[in-house]
């Protein structure tokens, strides 16, 4: 769930701590969204702070620390690294959090370089941003190291031993940068798409073929969506007319929902499935069906028990999900 205004009301180093663990999301002009869990941030404390950019007064470069926690103060270091902080606290006092590592890339510059941040996202509004965004981890922040922030020879020596830099302990199915995309945005993965879904449901890759071809030609706007980790596919779906049921009125539906075991318990169904329903929803398709056998999973994710249907050859009627 994407971070509200009140969650970025805490102190600059309560939410440095708090940051921990939740998911950076940057969505690109293709529609392809790049996640990655925050491992490493850094508290900068106001004017009182020698080692906050606000120490000597607001600036037109500072001015946005001093608004309200919520948006994105991202500024240049050594004319070439992009820099990202979460502006926190009250509006007045000026705060914020540096971003200095997610998994996969660990160093602020090497983070915006891998989630494409530039300084064109600065006073971003991270809580209404279609761009750029913080979602909560699902789970209280993990273990960590505090230890003092590095790059401020400047300071004072009292501000430079602040344990002000915190770094998560390693998480139990570590990951890289995700990226969630539809099929349009790559087109060049539809091979090694069909043989995943394939290899998943054994469905015929020619089947597949077959529907995501008329995809990419535009002959439907029934899409297929990819969660890759790295180059490797780790989950996918696809939306297609008819699931294989009795029900042809309920129509388009989600079909084929995967996710690689070493990759469960991180919420990327939901934003897959997320990603779909938005996605089809620009377009004016709304609602969306979804035949299962599952009980309670797709609740979670804002799903409605509709009705039962049967699927074709099945004996016993399945759960049928709407999202309006």
């Amino acid at each position: 769930m994407r971070l509200k205004t009140s969650d970025y009301a805490g102190d600059a180093v309560e939410m440095a701590k708090a940051l921990l663990g939740s998911v950076l999301c940057r969505r690109l002009d293709d529609g392809t969204v790049l996640r990655a869990r925050i491992v490493e941030t850094e508290a900068y404390f106001g004017e009182e702070d020698t080692a906050c950019h606000a120490h000597r007064g607001r600036t037109p470069r500072t001015d946005v620390m001093y608004g309200p926690g919520g948006f994105a103060y991202v500024y240049l270091c050594y004319g070439m690294h992009a820099m990202l902080n979460v502006v926190t606290g009250p509006a007045g006092h000026p705060e914020a959090v540096l971003v200095r590592g997610v998994e996969g890339a660990i160093g602020p510059g090497r983070v915006t370089k891998a989630m494409r941040i530039t300084c064109g996202l600065n006073r971003e509004n991270l809580v209404s941003s279609e761009r750029l965004w913080i979602e909560s981890a699902g789970a209280p922040p993990p273990r960590f190291k505090a230890t003092p922030r590095v790059g401020i020879g400047y300071a004072s020596k009292r501000d430079q031993a602040r344990k002000w830099r915190f770094s998560a302990r390693a998480f139990s199915a570590p990951a890289g940068i995700l990226r969630f995309l539809p099929l349009r945005a790559d087109p060049g993965l539809e091979a090694a798409t069909a043989a995943w879904f394939h290899a998943k449901w054994g469905v015929p890759e020619s089947a597949y073929l077959e529907c995501m071809d008329a995809y990419l030609a535009g002959r439907t706007e029934y899409g297929w969506y990819l969660c890759l980790d790295g180059d490797r596919i780790v989950g996918g779906l696809g939306v297609i007319e008819n699931d294989f049921h009795e029900r042809k009125d309920l129509s388009p539906n989600i079909c084929a929902v995967y996710v690689e075991e070493t990759h469960r318990r991180r919420g990327i169904a939901g934003r897959l499935l997320d990603m779909a329903v938005e996605d089809l929803r620009r377009k004016g398709i709304s609602p969306v069906y979804l035949l299962t056998d599952h009980t309670g999973f797709y609740e979670r994710y804002g799903w409605e028990f509709l009705c039962t249907a049967t699927g074709d050859g099945a004996s016993e009627p399945s759960r049928m999900y709407v999202k309006r």
